[in-house]
């Protein structure tokens, strides 16, 4: 063997530990609570919603874009209590956005819908921007004073473009 490989096979075994190390130091190290302090808690995974429809054109006629909004969907409160997989009815804390769109094209026919939308885009947004104006029937949906268990202040914490994007994305729930 020559000298250069008898060289590189005594280094080799240090440089491999010096790689392991140096991928080891960007890894966050646990610690542990100082004694009789409560242990942090990892909050509970979510399940990443996906869109399970085609996009059409007129699903995206509020100017959203429906990928944007299945993002931020996940990334806010709407996914611990509204399940995307599974239609309505049903839903334990809000109800099941599985079919939205085309819930939303009922609801808005019924006699007892007094809200002000139009269309399956209006009622979605109405929905987001007034959880009171209609509350889906269910014991779940609404506090014992008859409101809305749903946050009502997307209007101020959300960006109108925000909104959009998460209406284009609900209308894809067919």
């Amino acid at each position: 063997m020559n000298d250069s490989l008898l060289s590189f096979y005594r280094i080799a075994p240090g440089l491999l530990a010096l790689i392991l190390l140096a991928g080891c130091a960007r890894m966050p190290i646990p610690t542990s609570p100082a004694p009789g302090a409560a242990s942090p808690t990892a909050p509970p995974p979510r399940p990443a919603p996906t869109i399970v429809a085609t996009v059409t054109p007129a699903a995206t006629s509020s100017g959203g874009d429906a990928a944007r909004g299945n993002t931020l969907f996940a990334s806010l409160p709407c996914s611990s209590c509204h399940d995307v997989m599974h239609p309505f009815p049903g839903g334990q804390v809000g109800p099941n956005l599985g079919n939205i769109a085309t819930e939303a094209a009922r609801i808005i026919k019924l006699p007892d819908y007094k809200g002000r939308a139009t269309d399956p885009a209006g009622y979605i947004r109405e929905s987001i921007l007034d959880p009171n104006a209609y509350i889906v029937p269910g014991d779940v949906y609404h506090t014992a004073d008859g409101q809305s268990v749903m946050p009502k202040d997307f209007g101020t914490t959300l960006t109108p473009q925000q909104i959009d994007d998460l209406v284009a994305y609900l209308l894809t729930l067919k």
